[in-house]
């Protein structure tokens, strides 16, 4: 079918739609509690103890242990695995114990001495060049002190004899030609080592790795149709007295947030899509100006009522909590896993991730312990259990990490659990932090069989913190599920900086949980107010029963962690009323009460609060007014049939309004209105479409070209009504920019005089010019995804 009739077809189908528990033990601490063990237990228990913690730093006061070190010396050999088909023959060693990782030296033909070539903590390496080859064992001491090996022999890594005839390499593939050559075919010649490989100083060592500051590339365009978002359906008013209550847990996640300001620093937000923004992420990215709590008390409790920015006919009321901050750090253990796939194999993947463990490193003290586990097609653990403050041991593995290979983020999920229990911190801080962009494809990759993996291990009392990295291919949904189920919290890393924020600035928010399962019931009173739409958390919706049910599982809240809610009010015009405003007769100061309900991470008791929200006059504060302004953003973006008169331009005239406030009280602010000065001319106002289209579509003619003649197709008047109440419902804004529009085109004539050209773009955008009465272009108007709407599926066939 040509593409002007799928152009037609898509407009006749939107005619026809439109944190750890006190119950957590760990391995070390179960079987210390063991009363009696026997012999063979014991013997059992050390063995299960030396191969769980292998992959650790060697003891600094064990001087027998790293004498033996530095006289160790791989021996190399020749490795013909099912990968040579592909990538040649490997040189391969045995482990010397205590190893972390191995050196690779290079010696080309010609060349005087032995050159740096790479690091591995595998202990094989696939030469990329036929030369001379030699190795050494790296470790380090748990003072973070680097101890070296000796140099291994010389190896020769040589060409087969008849390599280039074995095989040849047409479209791709590797086809067998002439006779098979067996194991003999093949020599390698044994080469006296020249004594100029002897001295050691001959031999140069590595350089120094150093990191770009930021992995955005703002010129590339990338292919996002590999990206995966979950779809929630949006909240909408509720009628107080058949629905006074509205419970939902809180959120912690950011993701959201940073991954829109990732598209819109690549200028690519025409690619995004509406369920990437979940407006909750936005919101509590920022760190507003609300009060610490007093006393003994968790949390605090603010709140304020203006007029709604976005909604003539409604006011906005803020809720803001503030967690209380740490009195004093407990240890922690911490376990990286890291997602070292062929995916990450981009600037803003896994050097973005290496970046952010060794800042996290950077941050932590003696006290603390800090392992890497690693899964592509299989999982490995490159470290366990170095001192916090490890910074050279840590940098020197993470600059190990290449990407390579399938996904099997089970066995690395598993395995990083593993080394979470064995190192388990009794009344510490014991959490994963996953670094993926989340697209796994080996062993469990289902998002309902990985949260139910997580969930099963969340009663170990180990929190599973996910970072998202990269474009393209990110598997939001399930990072996201990943962290709602396993305890922790979501957040998207687009640079150096936000890692920087999220591990090290914000670190007790992110990586400290004061409270567990914290759920949130308001109950409105029908007295002040006869309707109310929660603004976002669509994802962390709950049934009102459930806010009382210690079983259900809902977010984790961190130490000093402010989290932000909106709603939209209706006021109350009449009487009505149940609950506890129905046995409170004629109260009209409360707007509503606020409920929490969650749990003490380390003990489980339950903890509640119950604060009634006044009626107030309405005032617009600067948290308020910069929420507001977020919010605006976010519902825009979001396409959100709520947004009112929301726009990206209005929002940063409300930031404007109070921006030295802002910028003063609120944390990262700012950057938020740099945004919004970038974007706001980019995206106008919507327009009503009433000064677009007429009130009534008595008759709709479409005409379209194919092959060179003009068609017509008439509308039935179920479809001319369908369609007007698709457009009078969609959102219309019209088109300033003097960019060429590129698309296939169709003329509109409706009810018989008013003539319309329809373009839809590759980003099915459908762009509207209204022709004026002489036939000359009027104002040209454009519809986001318009085709959102379309119910009707139409196949390809002669007739269309």
């Amino acid at each position: 079918m040509k593409r002007s009739m799928k152009l037609t077809a898509a407009l006749l189908a939107c005619a026809m739609a439109v944190l750890p528990a006190s119950s957590g033990i760990g391995v070390f601490a179960a079987s210390g509690s063991t009363a009696t063990t026997s012999a063979s237990e014991k013997k059992a228990d050390t063995s299960a103890k030396k191969e769980k913690l292998a992959h650790s730093p060697i003891d600094a006061s064990d001087k027998k242990a790293v004498k033996a070190f530095e006289e160790s010396k791989p021996k190399l050999s020749k490795n013909d695995s099912s990968y040579s088909y592909y990538y040649g023959s490997s040189i391969t060693w045995e482990p010397i114990e205590n190893a972390l990782l191995y050196y690779i030296y290079i010696k080309k033909p010609g060349d005087v001495k032995y050159t740096f070539y790479t690091k591995t903590y595998d202990t094989s390496v696939y030469p990329s060049e036929y030369a001379s080859y030699k190795v050494r064992a790296v470790t380090f001491t748990t003072e973070d002190k680097k101890v070296t090996g000796k140099l291994s022999d010389a190896f020769e890594y040589e060409k087969r004899k008849y390599e280039e005839e074995d095989y040849y390499e047409e479209d791709g593939y590797y086809e067998e030609v002439g006779e098979y050559y067996e194991e003999e075919d093949y020599y390698e010649e044994e080469v006296e080592e020249e004594p100029e490989y002897e001295p050691e100083e001959e031999v140069e060592e590595e350089p120094e790795i150093a990191y770009a500051t930021s992995a955005v590339n703002k010129n590339a365009v990338p292919d996002v149709s590999n990206e995966e978002y979950a779809h929630y359906d949006e909240s909408d008013f509720k009628d107080v007295t058949k629905s006074p209550l509205s419970t939902f847990s809180a959120d912690a996640d950011t993701a959201s947030y940073t991954n829109f300001r990732r598209y819109a620093a690549n200028n690519h937000l025409s690619s995004l899509s509406q369920d990437a923004v979940r407006i909750e992420e936005w919101l509590n990215y920022f760190d507003y100006d609300y009060p610490a709590p007093t006393g003994k008390n968790l949390f605090s409790v603010t709140s304020e009522v203006a007029k709604c920015p976005w909604n003539e006919d409604a006011l906005v009321m803020m809720i803001g909590v503030r967690a209380k901050d740490l009195a004093e750090e407990p240890r922690s253990n911490y376990v990286f896993l890291v997602d070292v796939s062929g995916s990450m194999d981009e600037p803003d993947k896994l050097p973005l991730v290496k970046q952010s463990i060794n800042s996290l490193t950077e941050s932590l003290t003696d006290k603390d312990t800090i392992s890497i586990v690693t899964y592509s097609g299989a999982e490995a653990t490159v470290l366990c259990g170095a001192k916090g403050n490890a910074v050279n041991t840590v940098k020197e593995m993470t600059e190990c990490m290449n990407a390579w290979g399938s996904t099997n983020g089970e066995g690395g999920i598993k395995e990083a659990y593993r080394i979470a229990e064995n190192l388990f911190i009794e009344g510490g801080n014991n959490r994963i932090i996953m670094a993926s962009d989340g697209d796994l494809n080996v062993g469990i990759y289902d998002t309902n069989e990985l949260t139910k993996l997580v969930e099963d291990k969340r009663e170990s009392g180990v929190y599973l913190t996910v970072l998202g990295f990269g474009e393209g291919n990110l598997k939001d949904e399930k990072m996201s599920a990943l962290a709602d189920n396993g305890n922790g919290s979501y957040h998207y890393i687009d640079c150096a900086e936000e890692a920087e924020k999220v591990l090290v600035e914000e670190g007790h928010q992110t990586l400290y949980t004061v409270a567990k399962d914290v759920k949130f019931q308001v109950e409105f009173n029908p007295e002040t107010v006869s309707g109310y739409r929660l603004v976002g958390y669509d994802k962390r919706a709950l049934k009102n029963e459930d806010f009382d049910n210690d079983k259900v599982d809902a977010a984790e809240v961190g130490a000093n962690q402010t989290v932000t809610v909106l709603y939209e009010l209706i006021p109350a015009k009449t009487k009505s009323g149940s609950l506890k405003y129905q046995k409170s007769t004629g109260n009209k100061t409360e707007f509503c009460t606020f409920r929490i309900n969650c749990k003490n991470p380390e003990t489980g008791k339950s903890y509640k609060v119950n604060e009634p929200i006044k009626k107030v006059e309405p005032k617009m504060s600067a948290n308020l007014a910069f929420a507001s302004a977020v919010a605006e953003t976010a519902m825009y973006f979001k396409g959100s049939s709520y947004a009112g008169t929301s726009s990206p331009a209005k929002a940063y005239e409300l930031y404007m309004s109070k921006k030295d406030e802002i910028d003063k009280k609120i944390g990262y602010a700012e950057g938020f209105g740099d945004m919004l000065a970038v974007i706001k001319d980019s995206y106008p106002d919507p327009v009503d479409s009433g000064a677009v289209f007429p009130k009534e579509f008595k008759s709709v003619e479409v005409r379209y070209t194919e092959n060179g003649k003009e068609k017509i197709q008439k509308l039935t008047s179920e479809e001319c009504a369908e369609l007007k109440k698709i457009l009078s419902e969609s959102k219309i804004y019209e088109y300033t920019s003097d960019k060429e529009i590129v698309g296939e085109s169709l003329t509109l004539i409706i009810n018989g005089k008013t003539k319309y050209i329809f373009t839809i773009d590759s980003n099915e955008n459908i762009y509207i010019c209204k022709l004026r009465s002489d036939g000359s272009k009027g104002k040209t108007y454009y519809i986001k995804y318009l085709a959102q709407y379309s119910t009707l599926e139409k196949t390809d066939s002669d007739n269309g």
